[in-house]
């Protein structure tokens, strides 16, 4: 599923003398794709990616695990929160259902192993940035998000591959990916299916997990969030030029209106055919397959009690119901 926001895909600039949540002036230019979650957070695109990650979840599974791949630290964390509020019922009933597992936190990094471990039901959503890029074995993740803007092939083969396990004994034989920052594009590349990264070749009767690239450390590059009050002194990271030394300013943006622009989804069929269409036309399918013909939906209709049923499940799936006898 690719899912466009409209700010990614224009734009924004603030208002002439606009200031952030902290009371910092923000510079004038206008912000892109590239700068959303490192150098400006748009609180409401957060809380929007959330929001349609917890819907899918919700039409499909909601304890079908799922990783959500962000930007840095402070992006997980932020996402979290908003995947805690967008699901209360469920962490009420569970504080671990949704956890965000980097490697700053040894706490919450401990809970890797309890995310992978098909038996454990909980951490459900965990919420990341490099750590779980390589080297996890997620036997039972249904779920890709990605909310990261990804240039590197070997990291997006890496990042797809948490996926790909199979594991029959738990019905684990599909996954599917949320894109919300392009990076399913890279499928398109000739690259994607050139020379594997890493040819493995198990011995006797073992198969192992094999080994990953390594990945890049975590780091939230030194940036900062000043309380309100405080002394606004950003403190930021070490460019790469040698003995060059410089900031980057985070600006916290609250207000700003953030929309979804277009909703597509991707599959094969049983041709081996790459399908693309729109998420509302797959529902009208998805709908077709379930009620092939008028009997068939009036059949099911007079037979069920709760009529409720029937258009709650339309109404998950896309449908609108106008119908006289109800």
């Amino acid at each position: 599923m690719r899912i466009d926001l409209d700010r990614d895909l224009t734009g924004w600039r603030p208002d002439k003398g606009m200031i952030d949540k902290y009371g910092n002036e923000i510079e004038d230019r206008i912000y892109n794709q590239k700068d959303f979650d490192k150098t400006l957070v748009l609180e409401q695109r957060t809380r929007l990616v959330a929001k349609k990650i917890t819907e899918f979840l919700k039409n499909t599974n909601r304890f079908d695990k799922a990783i959500v791949f962000c930007e840095n630290i402070d992006h997980a964390e932020r996402m979290r929160q908003a995947l805690v509020n967008e699901n209360a019922d469920l962490v009420a009933q569970n504080s671990k259902y949704v956890m965000r597992i980097t490697g700053d936190n040894e706490e919450d990094k401990a809970e890797l192993d309890n995310f992978i471990f098909p038996e454990s039901k909980y951490p459900v959503i965990a919420t990341t940035s490099k750590l779980m890029t390589t080297g996890v074995d997620a036997q039972t993740c249904k779920l890709i998000v990605l909310d990261q803007r990804i240039q590197s092939m070997t990291e997006f083969k890496q990042i797809i591959g948490r996926g790909t396990r199979i594991n029959e004994d738990y019905g684990k034989y599909y996954f599917t990916i949320i894109d919300f920052k392009k990076a399913t594009e890279l499928f398109a590349d000739p690259d994607f299916d050139g020379d594997p990264v890493q040819i493995y070749e198990p011995s006797g009767d073992q198969s192992p997990v094999p080994p990953d690239v390594p990945f890049e450390p975590e780091s939230d590059g030194g940036v900062t969030y000043p309380e309100p009050g405080e002394n606004q002194d950003w403190t930021g990271i070490k460019e790469p030029g040698p003995g060059e030394e410089g900031g980057i300013r985070r600006y916290v943006v609250e207000g700003v209106e953030v929309k979804v622009a277009a909703e597509r989804v991707q599959y094969f069929d049983a041709g081996g055919k790459l399908i693309t269409e729109s998420l509302k036309d797959y529902t009208r399918k998805a709908l077709a397959r379930e009620y092939a013909t008028l009997d068939d939906f009036l059949r099911r209709w007079s037979s069920t009690e709760k009529k409720q049923a029937i258009i709650d499940e339309l109404s998950e799936q896309g449908g609108v119901l106008r119908c006289p006898c109800r």
